[in-house]
């Protein structure tokens, strides 16, 4: 079997297949046996009725056309690896002109991502962003901890922002009640959006047992366009204000984060958990510099086709990751004021991005002589059937040759990334390095800022 590869300006390749006819009459014997077995045939128990009768039921054409599609689609698979193009679409094969005995050529047009040019590359360099971490760093990390840990305690005086209130409420847009509830529990903030926009603000100087009525505005740019603009109609009765006390940093505060026996202790300790994290960004940075730098490099065309699917691909991390959250994905797009088909239109640049950098970090390897061993690839093999039940395990023979490539890829994208660290920066660059006090950012909490809603 001959197979050539013809590569066009549009991205697609035309694939023309020659197959033997002695290829043909063995792999028809196979679709004749897988007919005879899954097909009822009058008189017959599966797998018995003989060739004659399953050519006079389907054509004996059939047969051979259905043996020429495998083949070729078979060949297509096996050039396109060789050829590093990876298909866009299955090939659909179509055998018209048969002339039985004879070598028959085929060929078949598909989309295609193709090589692409990368240019060189080796006059990239950056440098790692300098990371400090300041006293002011320390202090708002062990303040967070202290909110987090603090107590609501009985105000005693007006509602302020920033107090935790208790009220009933009742809010009533034009004709319709909205809202009418009993004991509700929130914190005051200044820039509360949504149906209760201004709301804080009069509620802010109310005292205990006191009932005002007020009105506030809904923005024009409302969801619900029917009540957008409308005058919001409250009436409140505040029946609690509690504020929050923070614990002292003391005994009992360090053995509760810790444990600590000083505060110095602590402290080294936040310090190094913050330049670790900081440390872990700036490399992140880092590379994403270096990426888009060897992006710019390269000269890919990506199809359309190519575009909407990786689209659909980041479409569904994010539906993945909402709904670990509890999170309707057209729930969260009908909050953020779009709609499915806008929001993938704002998706593809990602996508686009995503694509090439795949491309540029695979050229890049093959032109830096970069090889994957079958160990390393025995070693994801490993991996994945650690987390894996026993049906679905897999072992390194039985890979599909595409499955193969796939990871070869993907170990390869790896080890272009690693050497990009290595050769174009400018030596400054940390190693990643593990955390030996990963507990007390469990309990200082990453580097947030601002107070918690």
């Amino acid at each position: 079997m001959n197979v050539t590869v013809e590569t066009t300006p549009t991205s697609d390749a035309a694939f023309h297949v020659q197959v033997d006819w002695a290829s043909i009459e063995k792999e028809s014997e196979k679709v004749y046996k897988r007919l005879a077995q899954t097909q009822k045939i009058p008189g017959f128990r599966p797998g018995h009725a003989p060739r004659a009768m399953v050519e006079r039921l389907y054509g004996r054409n059939y047969l051979y056309e259905a043996a020429i599609e495998t083949l070729v689609e078979a060949a297509i698979d096996t050039a396109a690896i060789e050829q590093q193009l990876t298909l866009l679409q299955r090939p659909h094969v179509h055998v018209h002109d048969l002339s039985e005995g004879q070598e028959q050529d085929v060929t078949v047009t598909v989309p295609v991502l193709t090589r692409g040019e990368l240019a060189d590359y080796h006059d990239i360099r950056e440098a790692q962003e300098a990371v400090t971490v300041a006293d002011e760093d320390i202090d708002r990390v062990i303040d967070n901890a202290r909110e987090r840990m603090a107590d609501w305690v009985p105000a005693n005086r007006a509602a302020a922002l920033g107090d935790r209130v208790t009220v009933d409420l009742k809010l009533v847009v034009g004709d319709k009640t909205i809202s009418d509830l009993k004991d509700h529990e929130f914190t005051l903030v200044e820039d509360r959006t949504g149906l209760f926009i201004g709301m804080d603000q009069e509620i802010v100087g109310m005292s205990e047992d006191e009932t005002k009525e007020f009105t506030t505005t809904l923005a024009a740019d409302y969801a619900k366009e029917e009540m957008a603009g409308q005058p919001a109609n409250y009436t409140v009765t505040l029946t609690k204000v509690e504020v929050k006390e923070l614990p002292a940093v003391d005994e009992d505060f360090l053995k509760k984060v810790g444990p600590y026996d000083t505060e110095e202790l602590m402290r080294e300790d936040v310090r190094k958990d913050l330049t670790l994290s900081r440390t872990n960004t700036a490399l992140r940075q880092l590379k994403d510099k270096l990426i888009a730098d060897l992006i710019e490099r390269l000269t890919l065309p990506v199809p359309q086709v190519l575009i909407e699917a990786e689209t659909e691909d980041i479409l569904q991390d994010m539906q993945n990751m909402l709904s670990r959250e509890r999170i309707d994905l057209d729930r969260y797009l009908q909050l953020m004021g779009k709609n499915a088909d806008e929001y993938r239109q704002e998706l593809q640049p990602e996508a686009i991005r995503r694509i090439k950098q795949r491309r540029a970090l695979e050229l890049l390897a093959e032109r830096e002589g970069m090889e994957v061993t079958p160990q390393e690839i025995q070693e994801v093999i490993d991996a994945y059937n650690q987390t894996s039940p026993a049906s679905k395990r897999m072992r390194l023979n039985q890979l599909r040759p595409s499955q193969r490539l796939s990871i070869e890829r993907s170990l390869l994208r790896d080890k272009a990334q690693d050497w990009m660290m290595q050769h174009l920066t400018d030596g400054t660059a940390s190693v990643t390095m593990e955390s030996d006090a990963a507990a007390t950012l469990a309990v200082l909490g990453a580097e947030a800022e601002g107070t918690p809603a």
